[in-house]
């Protein structure tokens, strides 16, 4: 069984759409339309929502973010059962061509020391910790954790935990990523997928619709390992 299979294995399988109902929608949208034409449309459009219900989560999230795809591949798939239809397909489901226009342009130049003052009124300095979480340097982990510096200098080194620099050369540790004081499983190979520290860690901490709203972080720490660097290598592959 794959990981995708066994993480929804014990959930409640979803439910097509009933081809009645896809067809009463259809109708409903285009009273217009022949009866026969919708049921054949409706009849379609549930075969489709049957094939979408059996894929996982990171699959449908796959073909959301293809979406402008699906046209094409729907082409294909006629090509393949009934090559003298595709014509047919291609023409009634291929987007139209988009109008050329000219926007209004980048509006009135301003010099340098304009924009800096703008820029300004937006940018705010933060604490780290107001965007990391609590963070702690090498003394005070091995004050706190009982991670002797040492230990903690191999972890950064490969990339097991994420060090934040405050300051020019001065690294803090996020607490979140430790869980009886060691890192949090996974960590090595996140960081290989997300090489930049701060992106790396705003990217664990953040809801994922991946996750139903959960943290990639969250994630990692309840063991789901190989799901969140399939979502980081999406995210930043």
């Amino acid at each position: 069984m794959s990981n995708t299979d066994a993480r929804h294995a014990g959930e409640s399988p979803l439910k097509s759409l009933a081809t009645s109902d896809v067809v009463d929608a259809i109708a409903k949208r285009n009273p217009k339309t022949s009866r026969a034409k919708v049921r054949l449309a409706g009849r379609a459009a549930a075969a489709l929502s049957m094939a979408a219900v059996r894929l996982s989560s990171a699959q449908q999230m796959v073909l959301l973010h293809n979406k402008e795809r699906l046209a094409q591949l729907l082409i294909d798939a006629v090509l393949k059962f009934e090559p003298k239809a595709a014509a047919t397909v291609r023409a009634h489901i291929e987007p139209a061509k988009a109008e050329a226009s000219a926007g209004a342009g980048l509006g009135q130049r301003i010099d340098l020391e304009e924009g800096r003052r703008r820029v300004a009124e937006y940018a705010h300095a933060l604490p780290i910790e107001k965007w990391a979480g609590r963070v702690l340097g090498p003394g005070d982990l091995e004050t706190e954790l009982r991670i002797p510096r040492s230990t903690l200098n191999e972890w950064h080194r490969r990339g097991a935990v994420i060090g934040l620099l405050r300051g020019e050369r001065k690294h803090v540790y996020p607490v979140e990523q430790f869980i009886d004081g060691r890192p949090v499983q996974g960590m090595t190979r996140l960081t290989k997928v997300i090489v930049d520290a701060r992106a790396a860690w705003l990217w664990l901490r953040q809801p994922h619709g991946l996750f139903d709203d959960a943290t990639p972080l969250d994630r990692l720490k309840i063991g789901h390992v190989d799901e969140v660097i399939e979502a980081a290598e999406r995210d930043f592959g």
